[in-house]
């Protein structure tokens, strides 16, 4: 029996220790799960499954529709550059035999069918061939004015426009339309046709706008400017208004358009022609944003010392290609972009500032703001002071000037007896004038008085209030700690530019 004993088979504890545990561990994944009776929760389960995959199926929708509208919204900024520079091409045509560029449609992103070819297929479209032209770019117009007209002028040179007999009755027609319906009402485009009518009659043209050339020292309208009749007036405008305010303007630039004359003066094709001919002293800019950093930067390579561009929105990485050329050379100064310029009261205009309120006086003025640095010209020429020099750097991120460059330049000049800072939310720029004021004042003899003011005291944080570089982030200093920084620095600190006239009067003693 002993015997028998021992030779029985043992039981292995070990695996049924294990097959145990593991059974206990699936029974408690299963504890949450319902009952195998409880019918009415599974479907409930089942139920609420079935309602968060619509859901899913909603959003993936919605996600769907935003994708095909940012494909939409690339669509159409892919033909708006390509349409600016194929206009551009058809702007240089003349002749009838000249070839035009097709335009490319905003509906289908491709090139519109049957656009015209010559100059001569473009004049003899009618009516309906228009419309379906005008369709396919997105603009509509007031049904009594001559469609081709407007199609004509806008999309196509003014010179080819319409010519001899058909000219007259067109002109008649759509500006009885004009006066009887109101700019108010009319789109963009044809806002634009109009101002350019108005100017053409004023000056006397037959409805073809004078091309567009260059201001202070030069006018450069540089690179594609062409592309824009509304640009076209408005820089011929002000060129003319330039030299009538005294500034020496010795030429132009318009890429093609060399070797002729406009406002009397002679146009280069480059700004390098321009240079080695004319040697100006300085440049003003009058190009669309997209545009503008070719402008500036073929400045910069012609070694012009001071170049102004007014533009707005001009890319970021456009500008970052300019100050990387600016930071590899010592031969130009740019100020701008998005400002109103340089002004030398009554001596010289670069810029769109309007001039009539500034007076030649004493007060140099640096701003970040072009509408405040008018308010302070205002409050100045109130108090009998006028200016010496208007410094407007602009409001972008990334600035040619800096209002430390403005404040070296007005602390040296001898005619500027008193200075007036303007800066705004954004950046660190007042932090940097700061110290520089308090340098000035302590080793100079006998510092010029400083008036400041910063915009943007109840600004919140991460919004931009108008410009692209007046933004609070979490890196800059708000407009409380800059005027705080400027007040210690030793600068006067006013709360509106209304009363700066007065309070420079009487730091000056006057």
């Amino acid at each position: 029996m002993d015997i028998g004993r021992r030779l029985m088979p043992q039981p292995d504890f070990t695996l049924a220790a294990n097959g145990l545990q593991t059974a206990a561990e699936n029974l408690r994944l299963c504890e949450n799960l319902p009952s195998i009776d409880c019918g009415a929760q599974l479907l409930a389960m089942m139920q609420t499954l079935l309602e968060r995959f619509e859901n899913l199926e909603r959003k993936y929708d919605g996600l769907e529709r935003k994708f095909d509208g940012l494909e939409r919204r690339m669509t159409i900024t892919s033909v708006l550059r390509d349409n600016v520079v194929l206009r551009h091409w058809n702007q240089s045509a003349e002749s009838p035999a000249d070839q035009l560029a097709p335009l490319f449609s905003f509906q289908t992103g491709e090139e519109i069918d049957r656009c015209p070819s010559t100059v001569e297929e473009l004049e003899s479209l009618n009516a309906g061939e228009v419309d379906r032209l005008l369709r396919h770019l997105d603009e509509t117009t007031d049904g009594r004015i001559d469609m081709c007209y407007i199609f004509m002028k806008t999309h196509y040179s003014r010179v080819v426009a319409v010519r001899q007999p058909r000219r007259a009755s067109m002109h008649a027609r759509c500006s009885a339309v004009i006066a009887a319906t109101g700019e108010a009402s009319f789109s963009e485009a044809l806002l634009k046709l109009v101002d350019n009518w108005k100017f053409a009659y004023q000056q006397g043209h037959s409805g073809d706008i004078p091309r567009i050339h260059r201001p202070g020292g030069m006018m450069n309208t540089s690179y594609f400017e062409a592309a824009w009749t509304h640009g076209k007036v408005k820089a011929t405008s002000n060129a003319r208004e330039t030299i009538d305010y005294g500034t020496n303007v010795v030429g132009g630039v318009s890429p093609g358009k060399g070797g002729g004359t406009h406002l009397g003066l002679p146009v280069f094709s480059t700004v390098r022609e321009a240079m080695d001919k004319t040697q100006p002293d300085a440049s003003a800019v009058f190009v669309p944003a997209e545009f503008a950093a070719k402008a500036i930067m073929e400045s910069i390579e012609a070694e012009v010392p001071l170049v102004v561009s007014v533009a707005e929105h001009i890319p970021v990485h456009d500008l970052m290609r300019v100050h990387e050329m600016l930071r590899t050379q010592q031969k130009t100064r740019l100020v701008g972009p998005n400002c109103p310029g340089v002004i030398a009261p009554e001596q010289c205009r670069l810029g769109i500032m309007p001039f009539k309120q500034y007076r030649r006086g004493s007060v140099g003025i640096v701003s970040k703001s072009g509408t405040l640095s008018y308010e302070a010209v205002g409050a100045t020429t109130a108090a009998g002071l006028g200016q010496s020099l208007v410094i407007a750097i602009g409001g972008d991120s990334m600035p040619g000037t800096s209002m430390v460059d403005a404040l070296h330049v007005l602390f040296r000049d001898e005619e500027t007896e008193g200075v007036i800072v303007i800066g705004e939310i954004g950046g660190n720029e007042e932090m940097r004038a700061a110290e520089l004021i308090r340098e000035y004042r302590r080793t100079a003899q006998k510092p010029k008085p400083v008036i400041a003011l910063v915009a943007g005291q109840t600004a919140p944080r991460e919004r931009t209030m108008g410009h692209a570089g007046a933004r609070l982030s979490s890196r800059d200093s708000t407009a409380g700690e800059k005027t705080e920084a400027l007040r210690r620095a030793g600068a006067v600190v006013v709360e509106n530019p209304g009363v700066m006239g007065a309070r420079m009067k009487e730091l000056l003693g006057r």
